[in-house]
């Protein structure tokens, strides 16, 4: 029996009648979760002889027995996001050698059988999980992170928060995201209860904060978009204590309204490679936001190009050292690039910047392509790749400008047919990686060593205006219209955005955040109220929203 399993027990044996998780469908004490825990375990056994077993299943109780019970099993776990690509799909089951996807129907865990597929060791050891993210080969890459990797996270996180039994904490993270780790493993292994909101509640901030008040709720994680839309500039919830914020940076402006209003703030640091969470900084009003101390069993180093320790005051590459470094990717020749040996100790590079200032570490940027879009770690590489391979072109760039927007821009002898490239893109790339615009320019910019000059791209906007994507149709707006996309430009936060009814709210960067923004101020403009279950996946252009406002007025 694993170490993990062995304190899984020892949890259900000290908390059986304790509530340990509560959802839609209501709430399991420890002992009635582990009974359906096993029950589920012992299927898996009979059902899969692989090192790892896929969960395709939204965030919800069901998810939760699924991963814990396959650790169980014997077995890791590999999250698979429902909304993902068929293509994306298929590249983790092939490349995880899955022979089990555990998927939901109706309130019923169901199991889909994968044959065809050859079986290779993937690792010596235990796995716990593998987590995908955007890769800069083309490919989305998978991290295998090992059961040792995830005791010492659960350790760490229940020591840091003090989780016992009177912790209350919200799962918000969707179960691809690496925080989603965190806030299951961190409550449930530390004897506190996890509340899993319904999804309808998580785009609309009154309800958010009302269900957060009414469970008593005193734990929340996010990233810092998502704070400031449900804390900033609001009343204090009375029983939410502590929040953390990751994923981006944590502005000035943020952690101080934050911590005015009577929040505790933690501002934390971590790529999917080290497990979380590597860095942990308790935020203070007479202090600037820092990355912190290491967590646990962790250390770093600040390295130059020659990787030599920087000085103090000098900026360099943060690298991570200690037992949260992950096993590694699955597809091993990745690993060279940012796993190695440091004075004979594995380290992984994070290809972030930073400066030691003070005894304080300060977040710079990064060294490379890879941004971060609403929370999202994104690979510019990967979209390129497939833009390439979707319009037929040999030579692109991506870039994000203003409001989060992802562009591409390409060189070619005519324009792309825009509409078909996007099709194919959605067959390739998740959501929150698809390019909102496409601009073809006579050559891309590029360095002395004649490699894509990505500080440029954004100059061609201004050099190439006869290149400008053309929107649709410039009907006269009637009242509503132009109520819509004035609101729809507050919330994107860029006025200078151009938007008409027929753009696509995926396309200009909308994410259910700024959705629940625009909602907000239209309700109040024309006194009416959206459905309770309405998300900014009914809608797909402004056209739809105007014609549902123009319905209820």
């Amino acid at each position: 029996m694993s170490g993990l399993i062995r304190k899984w027990n020892e949890k259900v044996f000290l908390h059986k009648d304790q509530m340990a998780i509560y959802g839609e469908s209501g709430g399991y004490s420890y002992n009635d979760l582990n009974s359906w825990i096993d029950q589920v375990s012992d299927r898996i056994k009979k059902m899969s002889d692989r090192e790892v077993v896929g969960v395709m299943i939204e965030n919800s109780i069901e998810y939760v027995v699924c991963v814990i019970a396959s650790l169980k099993a014997g077995k890791g776990f590999v999250p698979i996001d429902i909304d993902f690509p068929a293509d994306r799909k298929k590249h983790i089951v092939d490349e995880c050698k899955l022979d089990l996807i555990l998927y939901k129907e109706g309130q019923d865990i169901k199991e889909q059988r994968i044959n065809g597929i050859g079986c290779t060791k993937l690792y010596d050891d235990e796995i716990a999980y593998i987590l995908y993210t955007s890769g800069t080969t083309g490919s989305p890459k998978g991290i295998i992170i090992s059961q040792d990797n995830l005791e010492n996270l659960i350790e760490w996180f229940g020591n840091q928060y003090k989780i016992d039994k009177s912790s209350k904490i919200a799962q918000l993270a969707r179960c691809t995201f690496d925080v989603s780790i965190e806030e299951i493993f961190g409550c449930l292994f530390n004897g506190g209860t996890l509340f899993i909101p319904p999804q309808s509640i998580k785009t609309h901030i009154e309800d958010m904060r009302n269900y957060i008040e009414k469970m008593g709720i005193n734990m929340i994680q996010g990233v810092p978009i998502m704070i400031k839309e449900h804390f900033s500039g609001k009343e204090k919830i009375a029983c939410l204590k502590t929040i953390i914020s990751g994923g981006e940076a944590l502005s000035e402006e943020l952690k101080n309204d934050i911590l005015g209003i009577g929040y505790e703030l933690y501002n934390n640091y971590g790529p999917t490679e080290t497990t979380v969470d590597a860095l942990s900084s308790r935020c203070n009003l007479n202090e600037p936001v820092n990355l912190g101390k290491s967590i646990l069993n962790s250390d770093y180093v600040v390295l130059d190009d020659n990787n030599n320790p920087v000085e103090n005051g000098m900026t360099g590459e943060l690298c991570i050292l200690g037992k949260n470094v992950a096993v590694g990717y699955i597809n091993a020749e990745e690993n060279n690039n940012r796993f190695c040996l440091y004075n004979g100790e594995r380290l992984y590079k994070t290809g972030d910047l930073v400066k030691i200032d003070k005894d304080l570490l300060i977040y710079i940027g990064r060294k490379d392509s890879q941004v971060k879009v609403f929370g999202h770690r994104i690979e510019l590489e990967e979209i390129e790749n497939a833009f390439c391979k979707a319009a037929g072109v040999k030579c692109c760039g991506a870039t994000v400008l203003q409001g989060n927007r992802i562009t591409i821009f390409y060189e070619h002898d005519h324009d792309v047919n825009s509409d078909s490239v996007m099709d194919s893109l959605k067959d390739m790339l998740p959501q929150y990686m698809l390019p909102y615009s496409f601009i073809r320019c006579k050559e891309l910019p590029v360095t002395n060593h004649g490699k894509l000059d990505r500080s440029k791209l954004k100059s061609l906007i201004y050099e190439n205006d006869n290149k400008k994507q053309e929107k649709s149709s410039c009907d006269e707006l009637s009242e509503i219209e132009s109520a819509i996309l004035l609101f729809a430009k507050g919330a994107l936060e860029d006025e200078a955005i151009e938007l008409d009814l027929d753009t696509e709210l995926m396309k200009v960067g909308m994410n259910s955040i700024s959705f629940v923004t625009m909602i907000i101020d239209i309700e109040d403009e024309f006194d009416i109220e959206f459905d309770d279950d309405s998300t900014i996946s009914d809608f797909i252009s402004f056209r739809d929203i105007s014609e549902y406002v123009s319905k209820m007025i």
